[in-house]
């Protein structure tokens, strides 16, 4: 009998990394809501899309072939029999973002909790210890962290001569991601016999290394590199000049890197070191074609304490190392905030309101910074 996964939500992560990893292992039920009707109709028909895989050196266009189920979660029958298979799951993704969580988990938790089989429910969103934060509202279930670090997007209008295929002939929707595979997981979070060989199960300790390194190295240089590029007028990561370059290299080997290694010292340097390299290869990578609209999308929410920049400025202080390339992002991001009109506090109240940096020597880092 094949495994069973369910994967909440029908966006691009789930279609371009977990239902791209998970076809061949395992029957997928995708739910979602009204919005992605069409994506929903054609997934049930067609039991297949393409996705285009962006190498450094090309595009792949592949056909993605699976046993895939659908659910629409605004359809009140639907609901209901999606809540049958959702006991039935092997795995359980939540995949629907960090804002939309607790609507998701208090909607399938009672449900679960009916049952005395415990199911196994991976959150997909970013984010540290999101686990630990929804476990209690469980009674057999396990709740686990994972590090989603393919990219993954859907393409614009603009992007129609990039040789990208569409999800389906039916559709203009065109599904692009990286050339990005590794998947670990907790070992200690689930029943190892539920996960099949596309994950990389490893000792806890080493992949608390990995959230680490996904949140602060990834999505903190991720939003560096798009938040001063933004202000240089720069529209396309693989645009990024050479002094930017420069810039985010000293950011991330001079202070993140640094960091993690402190953190975690029994992970070799030498390969956060080729981490770092081949992260930055990954963001310039001109075939994927990441926007820096993209990179600054939901600025506000990116800024807040828990987040990848306040919570990364913590992190790297924390290990002795004066962040001062990392700061400028966050000046960075209250410029574009600025200019964007979306807030009126000024930078010290914005620090301590918005960001809850309180630390004098900190908001002083920032707003005195050099790097802008």
């Amino acid at each position: 009998m094949s495994k069973k996964a369910v994967i909440i939500g029908a966006g691009a992560l789930a279609l371009g990394f977990l239902g791209e990893r998970l076809a061949l292992d395992y029957e997928i039920t995708f739910a979602d809501k009204n919005i992605k009707t069409p994506f929903l109709k054609e997934l049930q028909n067609q039991q297949q899309y393409i996705l285009n895989i962006c190498h450094l050196d090309g595009i792949e266009s592949v056909s993605i072939q699976g046993r895939f189920n659908v659910f629409n979660l605004d359809q009140e029958k639907e609901k209901n029999n999606f809540y049958k298979v959702l006991t039935e799951a092997d795995l359980i993704f939540t995949t629907v973002g960090k804002q939309n969580l607790p609507i998701v988990i208090s909607q399938i938790a009672p449900i679960l909790n009916e049952q005395m089989r415990g199911n196994c429910i991976l959150l997909c969103e970013n984010g540290r210890n999101l686990a630990q934060t929804y476990q209690k509202f469980f009674k057999a279930s396990k709740v686990a962290d994972t590090v989603m670090s393919r990219m993954c997007r859907f393409t614009t209008q603009e992007e129609s001569g990039y040789g990208y295929k569409p999800l389906w002939k039916n559709l203009p929707d065109r599904l692009v991601v990286e050339a990005y595979d590794y998947l670990p997981l907790n070992v200690a979070a689930c029943s190892s016999e539920q996960f099949s060989p596309v994950f990389t199960l490893i000792e806890p300790d080493i992949f608390s290394t990995w959230e680490d390194i996904k949140f602060f190295a990834h999505n903190g240089t991720h939003a560096f590199i798009a938040y001063h590029a933004f202000l240089d007028g720069i529209k396309y990561f693989s645009d990024v000049d050479y002094k930017l370059k420069e810039k985010a290299e000293k950011m991330l080997f001079n202070e993140i890197i640094p960091a993690l290694h402190r953190a975690h010292p029994d992970f070799p340097l030498r390969d956060l070191k080729d981490y770092g390299e081949n992260l930055l290869e990954r963001i310039y990578n001109p075939f994927f074609h990441d926007s820096i609209d993209r990179g600054i999308r939901g600025i506000l929410e990116k800024l807040k304490p828990s987040e990848r920049l306040v919570n990364g400025l913590r992190f790297i202080h924390h290990q002795g190392i004066k962040p001062v390339h990392f700061a400028s992002a966050i000046l960075a991001g209250y410029k574009i905030i600025s200019k964007l009109e979306l807030l009126p506090e000024t930078i010290k109240d914005f620090l301590i309101n918005h960001c809850g940096i309180i630390e004098e020597e900190l908001i002083q880092l920032i707003m005195g910074n050099p790097e802008i």
